[in-house]
């Protein structure tokens, strides 16, 4: 018995790139983002690139991977990308931009981890030494303690001794 996903087979669409008929091949549970680029690799376009699918019809398609209906090769879906480059490039630079800011926002959390860290074993090594002045002085303490007792036993011996 095999499980639920090796039911899922993969999907293929067929794609009119510049006039020539092209098989793209994906699983139906991938991203939309995931066909997208697929789409604009296959088309050779930046993988940033503004990318639509339309029937023979003309009708428009969401690129969604379990929604796209199925075509076959006589009926292939037409690839249309945005020819405006400025466009593209403020897709480009807004991802840039976005990953920039995930990564500053990281590296400051890094960071501010880093500095509590820090701050913690700074404590914790603080503690440390008072408790280590503690355990010195309570030898001290103990030392001098049998010291008065070590006198006061000399001393009752010393008086019986007299007795």
């Amino acid at each position: 018995m095999g499980s639920a996903a090796s039911a899922q087979r993969a999907k293929t669409i067929y794609i009119d790139i510049s006039g020539g008929t092209v098989p793209v091949v994906f699983s139906p549970k991938c991203s939309a983002k995931d066909l997208r680029e697929l789409l604009t690799s296959v088309a050779g376009l930046c993988r940033w690139s503004v990318v639509t699918l339309t029937t023979c019809d003309g009708a428009h398609l969401t690129i969604t991977p379990s929604t796209i209906p199925a075509n076959t090769r006589s009926t292939p879906y037409k690839l249309h990308h945005m020819e405006d480059a400025e466009a593209s490039d403020r897709e480009v630079y807004g991802e840039m931009l976005a990953r920039l800011s995930d990564d500053f926002t990281r590296a400051f959390k890094i960071q501010a981890y880093t500095e509590e860290f820090s701050s913690r074993i700074e404590r914790l090594e603080k503690r440390l030494e008072v408790e280590s002045l503690r355990n010195i002085e309570l030898d001290q303490y103990k030392k001098e303690l049998q010291k008065i007792s070590d006198i006061m036993n000399e001393r009752h011996v010393h008086l019986h001794m007299s007795t």
